[in-house]
């Protein structure tokens, strides 16, 4: 269960609203991303303030470097930006009926839709790698 919660906070993290994002675009907020990308840093073990800040440099990274030398390319990017947003939307669900406690209800179709939408990012995100590199 806490791994699935340390997955679901990182979901959440990796798509940031850009009220979160603008409060950790700190040197050391960066200094610490530059740290995570090496390998330098265990992400699990960070506060949550800073496990959503990691998440949101890397959002805004992600999304900040897209190609865009020809449609094919803009249109995967533009796909797989709109999958990590239905990523979030369904994390969100799914985080919200873990934490009910309304323990009838095992959440399972709220995973489902994580999965798939987590599937359909897969898709975009090798469109990405086919059409934009």
């Amino acid at each position: 269960m806490k791994n699935l919660l340390i997955l679901l906070a990182f979901i959440i993290g990796f798509c940031s609203t850009a009220a979160a994002q603008e409060d950790c675009i700190t040197t050391e907020y960066l200094s610490l991303y530059q740290k995570f990308l090496l390998g330098d840093l265990d992400y699990a073990k960070q506060d949550v303030k800073t496990q959503t800040c990691l998440a949101a440099i890397h959002s805004l990274m992600a999304r900040s470097q897209a190609p865009s030398s020809n449609s094919e390319c803009e249109d995967a990017w533009s796909y797989a930006n709109s999958a990590a947003d239905d990523i979030e939307t369904y994390a969100n669900r799914l985080i919200r009926c873990v934490s009910s406690g309304d323990f009838y209800d095992d959440c399972s179709s709220e995973l489902r839709r994580v999965r798939n939408a987590h599937s359909d990012y897969e898709q975009y995100v090798y469109e990405v790698q086919s059409y934009c590199h």
